[in-house]
């Protein structure tokens, strides 16, 4: 008898799901690749769908936006566009240690003479790095022309109003950066990073491609209200007024209602070098004793007669004409002049405030409003002023 061998092959069968990177708000997430392979005898039935695999999707090419870290999502920004991939929100200065320094001063105390002339009764709570309150405009100040606007948004401001809810906060508080070379802002609502295009044609400013974190943060009453102004396409009228120690910025919605108001300081009197004249009201006759200011670069240094120090500058902008200084190095070269030294050095460690005295002067005060320096304006050695 003839055996008939027959051997029946089953049809293998295999399906891959690639992975696929979907753009959500500012974070990326990867779906892992699946994989199945299903054999079946002659004849192949029907596989049955992968039951957690999704259809791939393809998103918009973007280059990857940089953000702060997200927690629980909250709510779904847009997707980036290819240009706006470009917003380096690592700018925003993410730790906001810079916007939120509150080396809160008793103005009232400190700002007294100014005060009495202008009427513009600023309080702060005493006591340095504690909670400032937020300054009162006091008088209208000078109205900034409109064709100067554009320019003169540029900088960090810190949103001190949303609506007619005050914002004053120990650390976080919410601030815009504007950038106009790049047509380009940053900035935080007090919890989640913010990032996008503007645009000022006059008095107006427009919002677009508006891109957020999506932290969730329990307390914070304003931060719906600020999003709602920072939104894409929202266009809101700007009025900008310059006040001796500060500049303001309000946002209006189209029926003129204040929806934020900004506030940045205006501490540029400070600038330059100078000789230190008194000290806790001990007259100081020694023209090595000197400083160098510079806010735009938040840096101090100088010489204290005996030896050179350097540090570093914070500005509250929330709390106009705040001023301290941090981190002071010093060299250790030995003299006569230790009480000086020493004097000096504590005298800047205790400065809270900043009054421009109006006659080539500037003078230094603590945080219960005590003048601690007073300087004189200088030309630096070799250069001027």
């Amino acid at each position: 008898m003839k055996l008939l061998y027959v051997i029946a092959a089953g049809a293998g069968l295999a399906l891959t799901l690639n992975s696929c990177s979907i753009i959500q708000g500012s974070k990326y997430f990867q779906s892992s690749p699946h994989a199945v392979t299903t054999t079946k005898t002659t004849p192949a039935q029907p596989v049955k769908p992968v039951a957690d695999a999704a259809p791939a999707q393809t998103a918009k090419p973007a280059e990857p936006v940089r953000t702060a870290k997200p927690a629980a999502p909250a709510q779904t920004a847009k997707p980036a566009t290819a240009d706006n991939s470009k917003n380096v929100v690592a700018n925003n200065k993410a730790d906001n240690n810079k916007v939120v320094n509150n080396t809160a001063v008793n103005e009232k105390t400190a700002n007294k003479a100014d005060n009495n002339k202008s009427g513009n009764k600023k309080k702060g709570k005493k006591g340095k790095g504690g909670k400032g309150k937020t300054a009162k405009t006091g008088p209208a100040g000078t109205l900034v022309p409109e064709l100067e606007i554009a320019k003169a948004v540029a900088g960090e401001w810190a949103i001190t109003a949303a609506g007619t809810m005050k914002i004053s906060r120990d650390e976080d508080m919410p601030y815009i950066c504007f950038v106009p070379d790049e047509n380009r802002f940053y900035g935080s609502d007090g919890c989640n990073v913010l990032n996008g295009i503007y645009t000022v044609e006059g008095k107006t400013m427009t919002f677009r491609n508006v891109l957020a974190t999506m932290r969730y943060c329990p307390g914070n009453d304003f931060e719906q209200k600020i999003n709602a102004v920072v939104c894409d396409d929202n266009v809101v009228t700007l009025t900008m007024t310059r006040h001796k120690d500060r500049m303001v910025l309000d946002f209006r919605d189209s029926a003129g209602h204040k929806v934020l108001t900004l506030t940045r300081h205006n501490m540029d009197f400070i600038n330059g070098y100078w000789f230190v004249k008194t000290v806790y009201g001990k007259s100081v006759k020694d023209e090595e004793a000197n400083i160098f200011i510079d806010v735009n670069e938040q840096k101090i240094h100088g010489n204290t007669g005996c030896n050179y120090f350097n540090g570093n500058i914070h500005i509250d902008a929330a709390n106009p004409g705040n001023i301290g200084f941090s981190g002071m190095a010093v060299t250790h070269m030995a003299c006569d002049k230790g009480d000086q030294e020493r004097n000096m050095l504590l005298a800047l460690e205790d400065t809270a405030s900043a009054k421009d005295a109006g006659d080539g002067t500037v003078k230094l005060y603590d945080h219960h409003g005590r003048e601690v320096i007073v300087l004189q304006r200088g030309d630096v050695p070799g250069i001027g002023r």
